[in-house]
């Protein structure tokens, strides 16, 4: 079971990555595949899927703000919980969260000064670990 999360974390992650490097959400839809989970329930969208299709199926784009970096984290420590981990223009590690009701009102600044983008995965409630690169070393921040 928790490899089938980190399959459908990654895939989450690779779809996030494609949104915010593609010019357009048209194009973004090329080569994305999003899965999403459930204790009953897992939904592949397959690559390459118009537009047309996607638009009965999602909601519209929602703008969550911030100067960022490509390569976005996402990752869920529980049922209706998101955590987006994103690198500023300083370098610094971004934090958003959705609690189920709506995104958090601004991005929490983590601080560090890093040389690429961030990877979170949560192995438990209430626990988040975030890595990421600085000048070759990698470094570890968790929440718990």
């Amino acid at each position: 079971m928790q490899r089938r999360t980190l399959s459908i974390l990654f895939s989450v992650l690779v779809a996030l990555a494609a949104v915010f490097i593609a010019p357009s959400a048209a194009q973004a839809t090329q080569g994305t595949s999003l899965a999403s989970a459930a204790p009953t329930r897992s939904t592949a969208v397959p690559a390459a899927v118009p537009a047309s299709v996607l638009a009965r199926a999602w909601y519209g784009w929602e703008n969550l703000g911030g100067s960022l970096a490509p390569a976005p984290a996402l990752s869920s420590w529980g049922s209706g919980r998101l955590d987006l981990f994103a690198l500023s223009g300083n370098h610094s590690v971004r934090h958003r969260w959705y609690n189920g009701n709506g995104w958090s009102s601004s991005w929490e600044d983590l601080g560090g000064s890093m040389t690429s983008g961030p990877a979170a995965v949560s192995w438990g409630p209430d626990r988040i670990d975030v890595v990421a690169n600085s000048s070759g070393a990698l470094w570890h921040a968790w929440w718990t």
